[in-house]
């Protein structure tokens, strides 16, 4: 009988630990800070490409696969998927300051690509990465991504 009641512990307890260690990322993250700056996207338009399970570093943390990324014609929106979205608020970077941004190439073949906001280092790792370099050296006034980026 004991043993039951401890397994009917572990999901309270499990739940419990996911509702404060979420906020403590987003915390350590910087993920607030830069809510408060890129909160609000500048305008509402549909995206021109969506990437999905992608990996990156903002503040102090690594997201491993478990962010969600759309790239609009003026801006690029982060954000994680739905297990973090409660203390993780969307964020919406304007293409202005991913200009100062640049893709690298990484040792082992994929790519990274770097870029500060409201004081916090932004790095977005693989497919994503490659795909920002690209955007941000095509025509910004243009309404649709050149060809190779679909």
């Amino acid at each position: 009988m004991v043993e039951n009641a401890e397994s009917l512990l572990v999901l309270p307890l499990f739940a419990g630990g996911w509702l404060l260690m979420s906020p403590l990322l987003a915390w350590m993250a910087s993920w607030r800070k830069l809510g408060e700056h890129y909160g609000s996207p500048p305008d509402q338009q549909s995206p021109q490409e969506t990437f999905t399970c992608q990996s990156g570093t903002i503040g102090w943390i690594r997201y491993r696969g478990c962010l969600r990324a759309t790239l609009h014609p003026d801006y690029l929106c982060i954000q994680p998927v739905w297990l973090f979205s409660f203390s993780h608020p969307p964020l919406h970077f304007p293409r202005a300051l991913l200009q100062a941004g640049a893709a690298r190439r990484q040792l082992m073949g994929g790519w990274s690509f770097r870029f500060q906001a409201a004081g916090v280092r932004v790095v977005v790792y693989g497919k994503l990465a490659h795909r920002l370099g690209q955007w941000i050296r095509s025509d910004p006034d243009a309404h649709e991504l050149p060809r190779r980026l679909r």
